[in-house]
């Protein structure tokens, strides 16, 4: 059993209220700027985030309009025990304003399926109870970076430019060799400045799931030794994440 870190009690939502300022209903549309300020009034141990909402929107809600995009730009407060503390999650909900406290479900999570109610050893193909043809566990909406968007848009990779020197990368071999994997190259450290971009938008999600934490931060900082700029190639919410989740020093 994991154990959670200790942290101070969290905050009401009169006392969000009173450090910003300003009554929670004018918090509309104002996710990350909020949920900063909760931050650094120091209200909660954590971080202010930022990347897309991917759950349901109600009708009636500031983001009505959006509900067929799939996602919506969203902030929220990453606290340091993993859990996500939420000041204007209800926006979507179209509900009073209150503040959310969650996390994300695991594999030992007894969640039932979003689609029939029943849980995951339920669903039996002769189970009279079980009308469902798969288990479908409710889907965390919270997607910091919006590397989920980034999956759905990456649409094959790039090849590389006609004209044009490569770019050398300092890396150690395995991570070469899937940077080289990825976008077809024989030697995945000598890349033109089109799949360098593509290689810093990478989904960070994937990226990580393939080539752990070290590698992360190895792509990171090889990209970031070009030169004085190519850092600004990274997406910024991709770039915190690693700096807390895999050590990657933003310059």
């Amino acid at each position: 059993m994991t154990r959670r870190r200790k942290l101070r009690a969290l905050p009401t939502l009169a006392q969000c209220e009173k450090a910003v300022g300003e009554p929670a209903s004018a918090w509309v549309a104002r996710c990350y700027e909020i949920s900063f300020k909760i931050v650094a009034k120091g209200l909660v141990d954590g971080e202010a985030v930022y990347g897309h909402w991917l759950g349901d929107i109600a009708p009636g809600s500031h983001f009505a309009d959006r509900k067929r995009l799939g996602f919506v730009s969203h902030g929220w407060i990453l606290l340091k025990d993993g859990r996500v503390l939420d000041p204007t999650r209800w926006v979507f909900e179209n509900v009073a304003p209150y503040l959310y406290v969650g996390e994300p479900p695991d594999h030992w999570s007894v969640t039932p399926c979003v689609n029939c109610g029943l849980l995951r050893e339920e669903h039996k193909d002769d189970g009279p109870e079980d009308r469902c043809d798969c288990y479908e566990q409710e889907r965390w909406p919270y997607d910091e970076g919006g590397n989920t968007w980034r999956e759905a848009m990456t649409h094959g990779r790039p090849p590389p430019e006609p004209v044009g020197r490569r770019r050398e990368l300092k890396l150690d071999n395995p991570t070469a060799w899937w940077i080289g994997a990825l976008l077809g190259e024989p030697d995945g450290a000598r890349l033109t400045n089109n799949q360098l971009f593509y290689l810093a938008n990478y989904s960070y999600t994937a990226m990580r799931q393939a080539i752990g934490p070290d590698g992360v931060k190895a792509v990171y900082e090889a990209i970031c030794g070009i030169d004085d700029t190519s850092i600004s190639w990274i997406p910024i919410d991709n770039a915190n994440r690693a700096r807390r989740e895999c050590g990657f020093k933003i310059r």
